[in-house]
């Protein structure tokens, strides 16, 4: 998961000047979809959201990630895909892994989504935030023995990936739609064939 840690005024000020009115970022979230049964499945994880020295910008794209991720999973399912969901949203990586990998074993899902927010600036200005990305990974778990240990290795595969960058200005955030940005991204991942076959 792509974490960036920019200057907090940097941040601060940006937000300050688009607003936290993202479209449908704020909306109410609806009743959550049901869990996937058990059985193939994929996982959508959402959680990775940037870190900052600012917990109101932080809180933030973490409501925009469940939006989409949720959003994603919703039009997955329409597609016919067997779906299940989750939020990882320690800052730390390797609880965000064990907590996926935990998951995906109860539910038996044999592949998940990442989906991520990052905060970049230009090659020229790194540290002023000019662009908010969507990351997206299709990835498993390869979990094997450790010779002469109790515990397993757990090593992410990548399937696939795909990012989906956007200026931050103020009219983006007041103007772009969450449900279309999913339905792309849900789109595109279909048409990649890299989730177990839709019923």
């Amino acid at each position: 998961m792509k974490l960036v840690n920019p200057p907090a005024r940097h941040v601060s000020l940006m937000m300050a000047i688009v607003g936290l009115s993202l479209a449908g970022a704020a909306r109410a979230q609806d009743a959550p979809p049901p869990s996937a049964p058990p059985g193939p499945c994929v996982m959508v994880v959402g959680g990775g959201v940037p870190v900052t020295p600012d917990p109101q910008v932080n809180a933030f794209w973490l409501q925009v990630n469940r939006v989409v991720s949720a959003d994603v999973q919703t039009e997955l399912a329409k597609r016919g895909y067997v779906v299940d969901g989750m939020v990882a949203d320690s800052p730390d990586t390797k609880q965000r892994l064990t907590a996926v990998a935990k998951q995906l074993n109860q539910d038996r899902c044999e592949k998940a989504i990442q989906v991520s927010v990052s905060l970049k600036g230009t090659a020229e200005q790194p540290d002023v935030i000019s662009t908010f990305e969507f990351d997206i990974l299709v990835f498993h778990l390869n979990i094997a023995d450790v010779p002469g240990q109790p515990m397993k290795s757990v090593r992410v595969a990548g399937d696939y990936s795909r990012s989906y960058p956007y200026p931050l200005s103020k009219a983006v955030m007041d103007t772009l739609p969450m449900t279309a940005v999913s339905a792309q991204i849900a789109g595109d991942i279909d048409a990649a064939k890299v989730l177990p076959p839709a019923k």
